[in-house]
């Protein structure tokens, strides 16, 4: 079950998505604290501007929100699905089983045509961006774009 999440928009660009749940341990208690998963995104002009949360039960879908210009509307052209009875996530049309990872990689191109990689790694706790971050760079050391991300 989801328990939170956030969005960080990271230095020089691009932006991290962390979602948080709770495991039910008994009948009666619940224990918060686990990575459910992590997204970086890479977008062509600008930082995410916010992200909207629904959750609906076992599913929850997380919608940033980008704006491009001073007079540009904002648009969404990405929708990240949490399907707990499934063990799944699904970025725009596509589904991953969390089983081989929870890290996944979005890259836009300049007519934000998004292509979504998972990353054979997995963060079982909830940490900090600059933890996840690591655990990035150790899954792709020779990537030039995450090596320089830094957290705000």
């Amino acid at each position: 079950m989801v328990a939170g999440s956030r969005l960080n928009n990271l230095q020089p660009t691009g932006s991290l998505i962390s979602v948080e749940g709770s495991r039910r341990i008994s009948q009666a208690k619940l224990k918060d604290g686990f990575s459910i998963y992590h997204v970086l995104v890479f977008a062509p002009e600008s930082p995410c501007g916010g992200s909207s949360t629904l959750n609906n039960g076992p599913q929850s879908i997380e919608t940033p929100v980008w704006k491009c210009g001073k007079s540009e509307p904002e648009f969404q052209p990405l929708k990240v699905t949490y399907h707990a009875l499934k063990a799944t996530v699904t970025i725009n049309s596509e589904s991953f089983d969390l089983s081989r990872g929870n890290l996944f990689v979005i890259r836009f191109d300049n007519d934000w045509k998004g292509s979504a990689v998972q990353l054979t790694r997995s963060l079982g706790r909830w940490a900090e961006p600059d933890k996840v971050l690591h655990a990035f760079r150790k899954a792709l050391p020779n990537d030039n774009s995450i090596r320089t991300l830094k957290a705000p």
